[in-house]
């Protein structure tokens, strides 16, 4: 019996975090120190962050589903 209860919890903890982690995963985000920092990430030219964002930006988050 109880190596049901220890294989039953086992499936608990992969079910748990594989719902965070698809949690995470739909949910991308960046956080840069600047603009110079952001604007070498390429996402600016994925579409992820709008090419209007002023040059004296910092503290940067970015986050997007």
């Amino acid at each position: 019996m109880s190596k049901i209860l220890h294989i039953a919890a086992v499936l608990i903890v992969i079910v748990v975090g594989g719902l965070g982690a698809m949690k995470s995963a739909e949910n991308p985000s960046s956080s840069f120190k600047n603009y110079a920092d952001m604007a070498n990430s390429g996402l600016i030219g994925a579409g992820w962050i709008p090419s209007y964002l002023p040059r004296s930006a910092f503290e940067i988050d970015e986050t997007h589903n």
